[in-house]
């Protein structure tokens, strides 16, 4: 269903490097349901002479180490934009019947992390390989059931982040109200 490959292989620190016009996406930018901001993303010169594969619209990104695995389909790609190698390329084939969404967001659920959980290798960081990314037991429901999933995830999304600007906003009302009394200017 998807082909999967690693991220280009840097020698060094990637903030080491000379500043270029290839955008590189590091394991710290991929978060489930959040997009990526490309301005912020680290510009460099490839060092090396072989071609990268670079990034389209509708590649998977997925992060091998931690606890948490994540994934996330990525859109308005610029021209010229690579992963580190602590991310693997997901890339959903022509003949498969998917939307790169749905298979992002079937792979950020639970019975995915738990298979994630149950495959990782190492003791203190642990690790994802090719092979166990590869094996993810999976389910491809129809076209039209998975548009109306990815439609009900990204409200979820919207959703919660609009529950986090309502409790920010509750916080710093009750932190100015909290500075009115002990300043003496509110009254019972």
């Amino acid at each position: 269903m998807c082909q999967v490959s690693a991220g280009f292989p840097f020698r060094k620190a990637i903030s080491k490097m000379a500043a270029g016009k290839v955008f590189v996406v590091q394991m710290q930018d991929v978060e489930a349901e959040q997009n990526l901001n490309w301005e912020k993303l680290p510009q460099v010169e490839l060092p090396s002479k072989r071609n990268p594969s670079y990034l389209r619209d509708g590649d998977i990104l997925f992060t091998t180490r931690g606890g948490r695995h994540s994934a996330l389909a990525i859109s308005n790609v610029p021209s010229k934009a690579v992963t580190a190698t602590n991310l693997f390329v997901l890339r959903v084939s022509l003949e498969a019947e998917a939307i790169p969404e749905f298979v992002a967001w079937q792979i950020n659920q639970r019975p995915a992390q738990r298979y994630f959980a149950s495959a990782s290798t190492g003791t203190h960081i642990k690790n994802i390989t090719r092979p166990a990314l590869e094996q993810l037991p999976f389910k491809l429901p129809p076209i039209e059931k998975q548009i109306k999933i990815v439609e009900l995830a990204q409200l979820a999304a919207r959703e919660n982040e609009i529950l986090k600007q309502i409790a920010t906003n509750r916080h710093r009302q009750i932190e100015a109200l909290a500075s009115q009394i002990l300043k003496g200017k509110a009254h019972s």
